[in-house]
């Protein structure tokens, strides 16, 4: 017996929190339809009519959830279209700016660097400080 009572109560907090009418109005409305029969026929219509509301207001949300789904899918296609065309056009700059060295230029770097680093062997009593396969470690 204690546990419908509880179980029943719990329904009724549950129906108070979804409908913000406190529990003492519930169950004021609920023994008003059960002792007087006009209520009982309008509180039947007016649970099919929120019935009916309820229904229709998921299937219109269920509707425009999925057109903002394909909103967004069709502006993600377009911004990675967007992206690859910039990421192209960064690539052809870096390219036209800055071309490959020379073969000439090449070996006046690898020149220069070998003064360099013969230069920190002598400085630093004789031995690199990047340990003897310094030129191994750029190549």
């Amino acid at each position: 017996m204690l546990e419908t009572i509880g179980s029943v109560m719990r329904e009724v907090a549950h129906l108070s929190e979804l409908t913000g009418l406190s529990a003492g109005a519930l169950i004021g409305l609920v023994a008003l339809a059960y002792f007087w029969p006009p209520a009982r026929l309008l509180a039947i219509q007016v649970a099919v009519v929120v019935v009916a509301a309820y229904g229709s207001g998921l299937y219109c949300y269920h509707l425009a959830a999925s057109d903002v789904r394909a909103q967004w899918a069709a502006a993600d296609a377009v911004a990675a279209a967007d992206a690859k065309t910039r990421d192209a056009a960064i690539a052809q700059k870096l390219v036209a700016d800055n071309p490959a060295p020379t073969s000439a230029q090449q070996q006046e770097a690898d020149t220069d660097e070998a003064k360099i680093l013969g230069a920190l062997s002598g400085a630093t009593g004789g031995t690199c400080q990047l340990g003897a396969d310094a030129l191994r470690l750029r190549k």
